[in-house]
């Protein structure tokens, strides 16, 4: 016999759990982005310096170094690698050389080289937009949930 007030809580329920299920791969996306959420963060604030380099690996792979760095911001010295990839970024580096570095203002410890911020654009696009997609599902999946149940309330009545 055909019940529709079964028919709108079978659509609740799917639509919850649906919506639950498709955050999944975004969030696999967004987590793929590399360097999207600290680019976008450094959207937010940001100012250049100059790091000094204090040790060049080089590594089986021509293509990659590993650069140690040091830097200061607000009279607080930080120490970090960065992996260059000679495709992205081909400058020749040498112990003791500068190389153009980017941090928050609001958190200097959270840095990126700048070859590094201008090659993650398309990261911080697809985090953002993720991001935004993930938080319109989980405000679709309580609605629905609130809409289960209001319908369950109701159904006193019936």
């Amino acid at each position: 016999m055909y019940y529709p007030r079964e028919e709108k809580r079978d659509f609740l329920t799917t639509l919850s759990t649906l919506s639950l299920i498709a955050i999944i791969p975004l969030a696999i996306l967004a987590l793929m982005s590399n360097h999207g959420a600290t680019a976008l963060f450094m959207l937010l604030g940001n100012q250049q310096t100059q790091a000094r380099i204090t040790e060049i690996q080089n590594t089986p792979n021509p293509a990659l170094n590993i650069i140690t760095y040091r830097y200061e911001a607000d009279g607080i010295s930080f120490a970090d690698t960065y992996t260059q990839n000679t495709q992205y970024d081909p400058a020749a580096y040498a112990i003791d050389d500068k190389i153009p570095l980017i941090h928050s203002t609001w958190s200097p410890s959270i840095k990126m080289t700048q070859a590094t911020y201008q090659a993650s654009g398309a990261d911080a696009k697809v985090f953002l937009g993720c991001s935004t997609a993930i938080l319109l599902l989980l405000g679709l999946s309580f609605f629905a949930l609130m809409r289960q149940r209001k319908h369950a309330a109701e159904d006193i009545y019936y």
